[in-house]
């Protein structure tokens, strides 16, 4: 090669190293800048050294596996000749064994790097191992505790599958460059194989034995925990389980035969236990399991052991130890008035959030470049300490529409002025409407019964909403501004950093960033949070307004794939046996100031992560309490929890449908937020609720509610008394339907249920717009309210009121009492088939009677 050729070899290896090194550099260099501002650098810093730490020593352990093993290899080859030609001959020339050495060290360390480049990602579960601590709840197989399956089990099947698949790999490799040199080869019928490649075979098989012994030691735990995703029942732990040891047992033997082989030359010795290995492994693992659970009937399968402790580790793994009430409900109350109601009603919501959107996308109009994403229903209280449910929608960004009207979109308007951020918050309430039907605005939240009918604006103050929902793009502010934590640009080489950290180069280059300019990135809520505590997960936010302030409040979620008994539940795209929720994430809109706080009581998981970061995870006793008074369900957990409800507390009156563990309609209930007392708490309350309901016609069976109470999250079961006589909420729109007739057209809304003292309240709003004009105000066109199985509707919810008082016997006289028609329906099949025709006529006259059709009095 000539001296031009090695000089431009050498500065292609410069550059791609610069390039990667350099992102590398200027990727760090803006995450400790971003972490100094936020005040948590110290946490972040252990983090990366952590990853950094798990990512060297994965690497050095595989490069010196790989390249030691390559290097035997190497040692065990004579003179490699390659052909050359030269004019019409051909030569061949001996290879210099320094290019054979590189080329072994080269390939071993490039097969070092690809085991082992995403080794940072452990650090995860090596983190927690240093947190266990025995619960003193035994697994109900094992009698492990459960703690270790949180702490221990998930870093060791890291290790163990990171050790197996180095130890595997390099055994395939190996056997194969032997191959290819002739040390193993079929010779006369015959595998022949070297003494030094049989030597260095029968180490890397000692070597891979004793990986799969540790998984066969793991593999009772695993199946437990569900890693393996194989039925907990008796074929389980009379087959599985025994398979385990004997399979840990055969593993042990095959690794000593193969150490060996290393000196007695006979190839049976080696073969033989690993041929027994793989045919037992094949039938533990696959045949005598899937025979044995084939040929006996699924109840004699079942372990009982198992099966008692299932719902109480389902609950614990999900937090669904749910407070379980059977309040004294009439399906047909006496008598209905507007007064008795009055407190039930009062804090009720009226208004769906996608119906406020709209109203607010077209009533409450500000710049073209921003608008209004889904309200959020918070609960304020007015002058006279009476709760208030409100709707708080907040202006974003929304540069789609600008891109859609042709607007000129540059660098600097995008990621400064005017398009950088939205401004202002406005409220409604969510259970009042105007004359015309459309919603009340608020003026002033500390005093929530202050109402204007016109689009007036929350006074913030600071009213720059820098950090929101959806707020991608990062911005460029002109100077430092007081509280707002961002990063100051700097000099050139700081510029060029950033510029290369969030892949802008106009960073280094615009006139809208000066050495003064501070950089605000990461200011969708979300994102920012998973930044800030990257062990967590959280739901989307929703907006609180406390002290003319605006904050972003976001329910944190710590998850396991691995806990003991428990179905799993796909959350997320992810499937998990194990899912919590005791932090509380906050950011404020102005200043982006970001905290994570720890509510009591937490699981064991939050709890460890709050004594490994507390920088980062404060006591929820430093959170201001303005703030924790609006401290919510958590969204995501509860939805979750209606699916593991339906497999325990309520499966008993559920008829369950393949694949939904749910009802006979095959779908889950539909959870909404809802504002009032229930029969167990007479306090009005934000809670997250969904109602169950069963059978053909659907009857309501019970509903489930989530409040948080005195700061801890309680869940409770409102289980109905059978037999179910008030109808489901999937019957209230073709109820509606019947007393509406077609006379008045709208988007509806969603049923509504709850529990009063007396009675089952089922509501739903129907939405239209003025002379059918797309862009015209929404409003309430009509209220349909049920209370039992009486059905009423009016213009609004007063009207919907009094119809329903007026109308509550006639209408009652034409509703069915559903439990008590089942039972004549199965005696007028039951006669019909015995061809009992005299008590088929009975049946038929009880059930016209039920229907208001009256008896047939003709002889």
């Amino acid at each position: 090669m000539t001296a031009r050729g090695k000089w431009v070899r050498a500065a292609v290896v410069v550059i791609l190293v610069a390039l990667v090194g350099g992102r590398f550099l200027a990727v760090t260099t803006a995450d400790r800048l971003w972490a100094d501002a936020l005040g948590v650098q110290e946490s972040h810093a252990a983090i990366t050294r952590l990853r950094m730490m798990l990512l060297a020593t994965a690497f050095a352990a595989a490069a010196l596996w790989c390249v030691g093993n390559f290097y035997l290899v190497y040692r065990s080859i004579g003179s490699v000749r390659v052909p050359r030609r030269l004019g019409n001959l051909e030569i061949f020339e001996a290879l210099p064994r320094q290019y054979l050495l590189v080329a072994a060290v080269a390939v071993g360390l490039l097969l070092a790097a690809a085991l082992s480049h995403r080794a940072d990602a452990w650090w995860y579960s090596r983190a927690l191992v240093g947190e266990y601590a025995p619960l003193g709840l035994p697994d109900p197989v094992l009698g492990r505790d459960l703690a270790y399956y949180l702490f221990i089990l998930p870093w060791q099947r890291t290790v163990h599958s990171y050790v197996t698949l180095m130890a595997g790999l390099v055994l395939g490799v190996v056997a194969v460059l032997y191959a290819a040199l002739g040390a193993v080869r079929w010779h006369e019928r015959r595998l022949r194989v070297s003494d030094l490649a049989r030597k260095h075979l029968g180490g890397l098989l000692a070597a891979f034995a004793l990986a799969l012994l540790w998984g066969y030691r793991l593999e009772p735990a695993e199946y437990v925990a569900g890693v393996h995703n194989v039925p907990l029942d008796d074929v389980l732990i009379n087959i599985r389980l025994p398979s385990a040891r004997l399979l840990s047992a055969l593993a042990a033997v095959a690794g000593f035969l193969s150490l060996l082989w290393m000196w007695v030359p006979r190839l049976t010795v080696v073969v033989f236990p690993w041929c027994v290995l793989a045919v037992v492994s094949l039938f533990g693992h696959y045949v005598v399991p899937a025979f044995s659970g084939s040929v006996r009937p699924p109840e004699e399968l079942l372990s009982s052991e198992v099966e008692i402790a299932r719902p109480i580790l389902l609950e614990t793994a999900y937090g669904a130890a749910a407070v379980e009430t059977s309040p004294p409900v009439a399906s047909t109350p006496k008598q209905v008035t507007l007064d008795q109601r009055a407190r039930e009603l009062a804090a009720g919501p009226l208004w769906e959030p996608f119906a406020i959107r709209v109203f607010l996308n077209r009533a409450a109009q500000g710049p073209p470049h921003t608008g209004f994403a889904e309200a959020e229903l918070a609960l304020y209280r007015d002058r006279d300490d009476v709760p208030v449910p409100v709707f708080l929608g907040v202006r974003q960004v929304d540069l789609a529409s600008l891109r859609d009207a042709g607007a000129a979109l540059s660098w600097e308007n995008v990621h400064g002025s005017p398009y950088a951020y939205a401004t202002g918050a406005v409220a409604v309430h969510a259970n009042r409407i105007s004359e015309l039907g459309h919603p009340v605005f608020i003026t002033d939240l500390a005093h929530a019964d202050s109402v204007a009918s016109q689009h007036t604006g929350i006074d913030l103050q600071h009213p720059d909403v820098l950090f929101g929902r959806a707020t991608n793009d990062f911005a460029v502010l002109p100077r430092e501004l007081p509280g707002v934590q961002g990063v100051r640009a700097g000099g050139i080489l700081r510029r060029l950093a950033l510029a290369w950290a969030l892949q802008s180069p106009k960073l280094a280059t615009s006139d809208l960033v000066a050495d003064t300019s501070v950089l605000l990135w990461r200011r969708a809520v979300t994102e920012r949070l998973e930044h800030y505590a990257p062990f967590v997960l959280f739901d989307e936010p929703y907006p609180v307004i406390v002290g003319r302030q605006l904050y972003w409040l976001a329910s944190g979620y710590v998850s396991a794939r691995a806990f003991p008994v428990v179905s799993p539940f796909e959350w997320r795209g992810r499937r998990v046996r194990y899912l919590r929720s005791r932090m509380v994430g906050v950011v404020e809109a102005w200043t982006g100031r970001t905290s994570v706080y720890l509510q009591r009581d937490p699981d064991p998981l939050s709890a460890a992560w709050a004594r490994l970061t507390p920088e980062i995870v404060q006591p929820v006793g430093a959170m201001p309490s303005a703030l924790r008074s609006h401290v919510r369900y958590p969204r995501g957990l509860f939805d979750l929890q209606l699916d593991v409800l339906a497999r325990t507390r309520l499966r008993d009156v559920l008829t369950p449908v393949p694949g939904s563990g749910l009802g006979q309609t095959g779908s889950g209930p539909e959870a909404f937020w809802w504002v009032g007392p229930t029969p167990s708490d007479t306090a009005v309350r934000l809670q997250r609720a969904a109602a169950f309901e069963n059978g053909d016609p659907p009857m309501l069976v019970g509903l489930v509610h989530g409040a948080v109470v005195d700061g801890q999250p309680v869940l409770t079961v409102s289980r109905l008394p059978p037999p179910f006589d008030i109808e489901g909420p999937s019957l209230l729109p073709r109820r509606l339907a019947l007393l509406r007739g077609s006379g008045v057209d709208g988007v509806d809304g969603r049923v509504r249920t709850a529990i009063l003292e007396d009675g089952v309240l089922r509501l739903r709003a129907l939405y239209s717009t003025h002379d059918d004009d797309l862009d015209a105000i929404p409003r309430v066109a009509e209220v349909g309210i049920a209370l039992g199985n009486v059905v009423a509707r009016g213009a609004t919810l007063r009207d919907a009121l009094a119809s329903l008082e007026t109308t509550a016997g006639p209408i009652h006289a034409l509703v069915p009492r559903w439990g008590e028609a089942r039972l004549w329906f199965r005696q007028l099949d039951s006669a019909r088939q015995a061809g009992d025709w005299a008590a088929f006529g009975r049946a038929y006259e009880e059930l016209k009677r039920l229907f208001g059709m009256g008896v047939d009095s003709t002889p």
